[in-house]
């Protein structure tokens, strides 16, 4: 079989930095558009009666309560900081195209890919403990429109109303580490692109 000529050689070299360029840029695109919003997990908050004031309990099952419950698809598919989005793993395949451009370990071995593991277990794990305090905010509420608002109950109350807000506060520390982390991205795409731009040129 004939070996490709060195214009062919050029002309096959030329294509494949094409390929890479269109690569990146769609890349870069697809990781601008996703969105690092503080939503202080706001769908595990437990819906309130509006007379009463009390958690409106559900009848199954047994011992849960009606939360505000999940945005909408369209919404949650954009946000890097959502409990329940695919987002994050858009990024990881856009880390893994990423890694495979640059010629750099795959995630999640890639520096990229084991920030983004991180933090998306940082967050999985935070949005079970913000349910957990959430429901027992909602126990406490109960047992003091139950027995009276007893000392007990009050300092229930103030500890778990504390435990949100500070599980809320984590979250926005989560949200603009992730944020940061698609910023980085962008900027090594950014700084590729330059590379490729400057060698298809040259060439």
């Amino acid at each position: 079989m004939a070996r490709p000529s060195c214009a062919g050689r050029i002309l096959e070299k030329k294509m494949q930095q094409q390929q890479r360029l269109e690569q990146l840029r769609l890349l870069r695109l697809q990781v601008a558009a996703f969105s690092a919003v503080k939503c202080r997990m706001a769908h595990e908050r437990v819906v309130r009666n509006s007379e009463t004031g009390l958690p409106i309990a559900l009848h199954f099952p047994e011992g849960c309560y009606r939360r505000i419950g999940l945005c909408a698809h369209e919404i949650r598919d954009t946000q890097l900081g959502c409990s329940h989005t695919i987002a994050r793993v858009r990024l990881k395949e856009a880390i893994k195209v990423l890694d495979g451009i640059s010629g750099g370990p795959s995630a999640p071995d890639s520096p990229f890919g084991g920030e983004l593991v991180r933090l998306d277990n940082a967050i999985h794990l935070l949005d079970h403990r913000k349910g957990d305090a959430e429901k027992r905010l909602a126990e406490s509420l109960e047992e003091a429109h139950r027995d009276g608002e007893t000392g007990d109950s009050e300092e229930k109350m103030r500890a778990a109303e504390n435990e949100i807000r500070e599980l809320e506060e984590l979250h926005n520390g989560y949200v603009e580490e992730i944020g940061r982390l698609r910023d980085k991205i962008i900027t090594e795409i950014d700084r590729l692109l330059a590379e490729l731009t400057i060698s298809s040129l040259e060439s």
